[in-house]
């Protein structure tokens, strides 16, 4: 008996039979695949989703904030005296910077921007100021968009008001694409 049960099993094989438990066995792999398949798919969507609330939570204005006094003669934060390389201390009062905005003061605005650069230039120790200046609208506040566009329509032959709004789409770029490597924000 034992003879014929081997020799049986062997025809079974030869003649293309494929046995039941193999059958079942494929299914389970496929319905495995389909479910890793989908749960992926699911997972990523939900990875979207919440990349897209932390990115609209990230936009969002935390609070609003009064306008910083205007400047008296100048947006400098007076600092006597230079530091041990040759610059100098003082520094560009940005929030004063973003109060003439605020308030559509684009004449002393573009003439306060210029005038930084123009130091810079001169004298290449006052980097910092022109850099500061524009910095001061580094911000991705969709409010700032419209006040940027505002001074440019009033002032187009100038460049501050274009540096500034350029500050304002990097700011803008960086909030909606995140900090993430590559793979983890979303198209």
């Amino acid at each position: 008996m034992g003879r014929e049960s081997v020799g049986k099993r062997s025809s079974d094989t030869k003649t293309g039979r494929v046995r039941p438990i193999r059958v079942v066995l494929a299914v389970l792999v496929v319905l495995c695949a389909l479910l890793v398949w989908g749960l992926r798919v699911h997972w990523r969507e939900a990875e979207l989703a919440w990349l897209a609330r932390e990115r609209a939570q990230r936009a969002a204005p935390v609070a609003a904030l009064a306008l910083a006094p205007l400047p008296v003669k100048s947006p400098l934060v007076e600092r006597p005296g230079k530091d041990e390389f040759g610059y100098p201390r003082s520094y560009v009062d940005q929030a004063a910077l973003r109060g003439l905005l605020g308030r559509q003061r684009y004449a002393e605005l573009n003439g306060y921007v210029e005038q930084f650069q123009r130091e810079f230039e001169a004298d290449f120790h006052a980097e910092y100021w022109a850099n500061a200046s524009s910095e001061a609208f580094l911000s991705a506040e969709p409010e700032l968009g419209v006040l940027l566009d505002a001074w440019i329509a009033a002032t187009p032959t100038s460049f501050a008001p274009y540096l500034a709004r350029g500050s304002h789409h990097v700011a803008a770029g960086f909030v909606a694409r995140g900090s993430g490597w590559a793979r983890e924000t979303d198209s």
